[in-house]
């Protein structure tokens, strides 16, 4: 894990989210660096994304009984871009601080590896 995946989570802008959004967390694609540094900061492996596809249940595993994601500090860039991109929209309607175009968003997640 290098500082930058620290700076590319720093970069991206703020959301006024209302935590309504668990029943869109399922299946995500993050790369090494990403895993590696959730485990090490939390103690959990993220979700092989094959593993859960295989299972039919598509929620997330991370997500607490309250349906609350139980690394949403450490959580992947793609958790991340979730509301800011415009086409990944809130279904909820929060709104983000400024809207991060698609092209961005595949040059952020290049920045991490994934």
């Amino acid at each position: 894990m290098t500082d930058s995946v620290a700076l590319v989570y720093g970069s991206l802008p703020a959301i006024r989210c209302q935590g309504k959004c668990q029943t869109s967390c399922g299946p995500i694609m993050y790369s090494d660096a990403e895993a590696s540094r959730v485990e090490r900061l939390t103690g959990k492996k993220l979700p092989d994304v094959f593993a859960v596809l295989d299972s039919k249940d598509l929620t997330c595993p991370l997500l607490d009984p309250a349906g609350h994601c139980s690394i949403y500090i450490h959580r992947p860039l793609i958790c991340r871009l979730w509301g800011l991109v415009e086409r990944m929209r809130c279904p909820w309607g929060c709104i983000p601080d400024r809207w991060v175009t698609d092209n961005e968003a595949r040059v952020l997640l290049t920045q991490v590896g994934a």
